[in-house]
C-alpha cells in the first residue's frame, strides 16, 4: 500500500534524491513554499511531511506548529530533514513515535530507511484535549464542555478557539488566525473573525477571550 508523502523543500538536488529513494512505495507531492505546504496538506492528506530544515527560507517551527494545527483532527507524521546535526534544537517541536529527524548530508537509503521505521511505528494521538477551569475542549467531538453543559461547535469556531487556548496568553494576529483555521484560497475579512469570536463568546459565556485591539485576539486565564 502507498503511502501519501509530502516533501517540503527548496532543495532541487534533495528532492531528485527523496524522489528516487521513495518512488516504489510513496505517493510523493512536492512543494517549495510554507504557505502552499498547509494548502496541499488539506488537499493531499498525506500520512507524512517530510520538511527539509534551510532557516534561509522559513523557520521550521513555526512550520511545524501550524501543521500541529491544520492536521488537528489527523494524525500526520514528520521526518525533519536538517542542516545542521543538533536535535536538541528540534525537542521541542518533534513527537516521540510521530516524528524524526536526520542530517544531511544522506543517502537514498538513509531516507528510505528513515522512512520506513517511522511508518511502522505506532502513531500517538494527536487529538489532545485542553482543560482549563471550568472549561474542557474536546478535539474528538468538536464539543466544549463549560462546568456541565456541552456545546458542539462549528468546525472554524471550534479550530479558532482550540488554536486560542492551544496557547493561552499568546496574542494571536488576524493574518495567523486566517492562515490557521482558513484554507488559502479562501478570501476572509476581519469582520468574519470578529463574528466568529461573538459567537463562541455568545455559546459557551465565558470571558476567556480577550480582543487585543488593532492586533488580534488571545486565551486568557479563566478565573
Amino acid at each position: 500500500m502507498s503511502v501519501r508523502v509530502l516533501l517540503y523543500t527548496c532543495n532541487a538536488d534533495l528532492r531528485r534524491l527523496i524522489a528516487f529513494a521513495l518512488k516504489k512505495q510513496t505517493v510523493l507531492f512536492f512543494t517549495s513554499d510554507a504557505d502552499d505546504c498547509l494548502y496541499k496538506l488539506t488537499k493531499t492528506s498525506p500520512q507524512l511531511i517530510i520538511l527539509h530544515d534551510d532557516s534561509n527560507v522559513s523557520p521550521i517551527h513555526s512550520i511545524v506548529e501550524k501543521i500541529r494545527i491544520a492536521a488537528l483532527f489527523g494524525t500526520i507524521k514528520i521526518l525533519v530533514i536538517a542542516e545542521k546535526n543538533e536535535p536538541l534544537l528540534y525537542a521541542d517541536i518533534l513527537k516521540k513515535n510521530d516524528d524524526d529527524i536526520i542530517f544531511l548530508p544522506v543517502s537514498a537509503n538513509a531516507v528510505n530507511s528513515a522512512v520506513q521505521q517511522l511508518m511502522q511505528q505506532p502513531a500517538l494521538t494527536s487529538k489532545k484535549d485542553l482543560d482549563f477551569k471550568g472549561l474542557t475542549i474536546q478535539p474528538d467531538r468538536y464539543t466544549v464542555r463549560v462546568r456541565e453543559a456541552e456545546y458542539l461547535l462549528p468546525k472554524k469556531e471550534f479550530l479558532l478557539l482550540y488554536l486560542l487556548a492551544s496557547s493561552p496568553g499568546k496574542i494571536f494576529s488576524r493574518d495567523e488566525i486566517m492562515e490557521s483555521v482558513w484554507e488559502k484560497n479562501i478570501v476572509v475579512g476581519n469582520r468574519t473573525i470578529d463574528v466568529h469570536v461573538r459567537k463562541i463568546r455568545q455559546k459557551i459565556n465565558m470571558n476567556c477571550i480577550q480582543t487585543i485591539k488593532s492586533v488580534g485576539y488571545r486565551f486568557t486565564n479563566i478565573d
